[in-house]
C-alpha cells in the first residue's frame, strides 16, 4: 500500500486532496502538522507516513478535521474537485477512439454482476463441503463490495451528472 492510500483510508478528505489539483496544499499541510516543516517535500511526508506507528497514523483522523476547516476557509471543496476530475476522466474516455476505453466500465459491471450471481447460485443450490463454503464466503466478501462500489459509481455518478445538467 502506498502512502497516499494509507492517508486516504484514514483521512478521506486529505487523501482526495493528495490525488487532485490541491495536492501541493495537502502535502504542505501534512508536512507542517506531522513534521513541523511546512516546506517538507512529498517524499519527506511519504517516508514519515510509511514509517509511522499506528498511533501516529491515528493522528491523521484529527488532522482531517483541521484540513477540512482550512479548505472551507479558502473556499475549496475537495470532494467537488475530486468528482470533477472523475467526470473529466470519463469524458476523456468517451471521446477516445478506443473501443475498450469506452466500454471497460460497463464490462466490469457486467462481469461483477455475473460473478456475484454465480456465487449466490452456488451458495443456494449446491452441496458444498465446509472448505468450499469457506472459500466461497471469502470470494463473496471480495466481489460483493466491488459490485456495490461499481453500481454506486456507475449509476450514482451518472444520475448525479443528469441532475446537475437539469439544474443548469
Amino acid at each position: 500500500m502506498n502512502w497516499k492510500e494509507i492517508v486516504k483510508s484514514i483521512a478521506p478528505a486529505i487523501g482526495a486532496a493528495l490525488g487532485g489539483p490541491v495536492g501541493g496544499m495537502a502535502v504542505k499541510f501534512l508536512g507542517d502538522a506531522l513534521l513541523g516543516d511546512p516546506e517538507a517535500t512529498e517524499g519527506d511526508v511519504a517516508t514519515y507516513i510509511l514509517n509511522s506507528s499506528p498511533e501516529t497514523r491515528l493522528k491523521l483522523r484529527t488532522l482531517e478535521i483541521e484540513f477540512e476547516v482550512k479548505m472551507r476557509e479558502l473556499g475549496v471543496d475537495v470532494f467537488k474537485i475530486e468528482q470533477e476530475e472523475i467526470s473529466k476522466r470519463q469524458a476523456s474516455d468517451m471521446a477516445s477512439d478506443s473501443w475498450l476505453s469506452k466500454n471497460i466500465r460497463p464490462m466490469a459491471l457486467v462481469f461483477l454482476t455475473v460473478t456475484v450471481v454465480i456465487l449466490a447460485f452456488f451458495t443456494v443450490f449446491s452441496n458444498l463441503s465446509p472448505a468450499q463454503i469457506e472459500t466461497l464466503n471469502m470470494w463473496t466478501g471480495v466481489f460483493l463490495p466491488l459490485l456495490l462500489t461499481s453500481y454506486s459509481f456507475y449509476f450514482g455518478g451518472r444520475t448525479l451528472e443528469k441532475v446537475k445538467r437539469a439544474a443548469q
